[in-house]
């Protein structure tokens, strides 16, 4: 394909500069097929390759009103990485990884809205690039420095995002020490925004540091503790999506100064006789300002946009069964989610937890229309695996607000219908229910470096969204949403 030749043009002086400088090491290479490293030189170099294609179709997932299709869209979204590896000594690692990521078939939506998905493209771009160094083999203490993926736990709180079209990097600092019962990281770093038109770069205004250790002590578990702060002093809002061209991901997290100390359980498989736990639990404290983004009035409501005190918390609990006798060995669970959300917008304490940098999709629906922040979740499903190479998960969400005069955000941490909704939450004493979700997933290995993935979601509106709902195209309607998408990934 024109991208991937793009990508190999680009990177192809750069293997045969280390071909060059590697004379010296051994020349032979082993025998590969596709699914195998790509290694020369006795492994000292090793090429990697992914190509991601998605079919999307949304409906709704904004406004939820037929009437005015704002952002409904079917488009294409594709991703290419290809990435090498260079190990100069048993004590060093040099990575570096190109991504080219774009969207095909979407229209312009109209005069004010140009291409809905063109926050997914990101042509030709630095995605990573780190130096790993172990100083003794002896003792496993590493360093990575330079731009890597930060992934902890289920990705709650920090997480690749990898199922977005640009995933997300950090410019980063990171030791780790593993040992045989943990493993514990310490890392200061801060994101780097995609830029459609633009080289990434890093938001300097928002530096995030943390501990995080994950323990195998116990024989039934894992356990991970982490602390956490986060300094702000800076929104970098998703660019409003009009014919520019260049267009930013954003960073839409509050200003401010945020401590987040938490706790991650689960039970280790086979530990309980087909039981399966998940529990997490964080705590929050610091301070933020004006951690809505809006005005200083919002529908007849004063907002305090100075500084607020922040304290907040949230939990995850799942509990599953699988039956290990059964053709498909279904797995059932049941699971719950919370979020703090703050009940007064004018006073000064803002009790809204924040989630950071999750990987929202699928932890709370497929179609990412609530965050882990002023929620709360009951969901319940079953996964089965018909073969070892086929998945299929039904999961069903039930969605309310924890408190109605905060806004209802979505996966991205933007407020869902904007001032808009916002404002009649605040002027109409809406119900809390926002909806239920419906999620269908499969996913098929046709071999260990091909994949066929496919999902339906249909998400029902509740009174929540009909009570706030504002006035587009001329009414006040809501409808239900729908997304869909057909996925093809490869990995050699």
């Amino acid at each position: 394909m024109r991208v991937s030749s793009t990508i190999l043009a680009l990177i192809l002086p750069l293997h045969l500069a280390v071909a060059d400088a590697a004379d010296a090491f051994d020349l032979s290479t082993t025998s590969w097929s596709p699914g195998d490293p790509i290694t020369f030189y006795d492994e000292r170099i090793e090429w990697s390759f992914e190509e991601r294609m998605r079919l999307v179709f949304f409906e709704n997932w904004i406004d939820f009103n037929d009437n005015f299709d704002l952002r409904d869209d079917l488009a294409i979204l594709q991703r290419v990485r290809l990435g090498l590896t260079v190990r100069p000594t048993e004590s060093l690692e040099l990575f570096a990884e190109l991504q080219d990521s774009r969207t095909w078939l979407d229209e312009p939506q109209g005069p004010t809205f140009n291409r809905e998905f063109i926050n997914h493209d990101n042509p030709i771009d630095l995605h990573r690039a780190h130096v790993r160094w172990v100083p003794d083999p002896a003792f496993p203490l590493g360093f990575t420095v330079g731009r890597q993926h930060l992934s902890f736990g289920d990705e709650r709180l920090i997480g690749s995002n990898d199922w977005n079209n640009n995933a997300r990097a950090f410019d980063a600092v990171r030791a780790t020490l593993l040992q045989p019962d943990f493993q514990l990281d310490a890392f200061s770093a801060w994101p780097v925004i995609p830029e459609s038109d633009d080289v990434d770069g890093p938001d300097t205004e928002d530096l995030f540091s943390g501990l995080y250790l994950e323990s195998h002590h116990l024989s039934d578990w894992t356990a991970d503790a982490y602390l956490l702060y986060r300094h702000k002093t800076d929104v970098d809002r998703n660019t409003t999506l009009t014919n520019n061209d260049n267009q930013r991901s954003g960073n839409n997290a509050p200003r401010g100064d945020v401590v987040t100390v938490g706790t991650r359980w689960e039970s280790n498989p086979d530990a309980y006789s087909g039981v399966d736990f998940r529990v997490e639990a964080a705590l929050q404290t610091g301070q933020t300002t004006n951690p809505k983004g809006f005005t200083s009035t919002v529908g007849g409501q004063t907002i305090n946009t100075g500084s607020q005190q922040h304290l907040a918390g949230a939990v995850h609990a799942q509990i599953g069964y699988t039956f290990k006798d059964v053709p498909a060995e279904p797995r059932l669970f049941l699971e719950f989610n919370y979020a703090s959300g703050d009940s007064n917008p004018d006073d000064d304490l803002n009790t809204t937890f924040q989630p950071h940098y999750p990987t929202p999709n699928p932890l709370h629906g497929q179609m990412d229309r609530i965050a882990w922040m002023n929620m709360l979740e009951f969901a319940q499903g079953i996964e089965l695996q018909p073969t070892s190479k086929w998945t299929v998960i039904l999961s069903h969400h039930l969605f309310w607000l924890a408190e109605v005069n905060d806004p209802l955000r979505n996966g991205n941490q933007v407020a869902l219908g904007g001032t808009g909704r916002y404002g009649n939450a605040l002027s109409g004493n809406p119900s809390a229910f926002v909806g239920h979700e419906v999620d269908l997933k499969s996913r098929y290995h046709l071999t260990r470096w091909m994949s066929l993935e496919a999902g339906y979601a249909h998400f029902f509106a509740g009174d929540y969204l009909r009570d706030t709902a504002p006035t587009l195209g001329g009414s006040r309607q809501t409808n239900d949403a729908d997304f869909a998408y057909f996925q093809l990934s490869l990995s050699l």
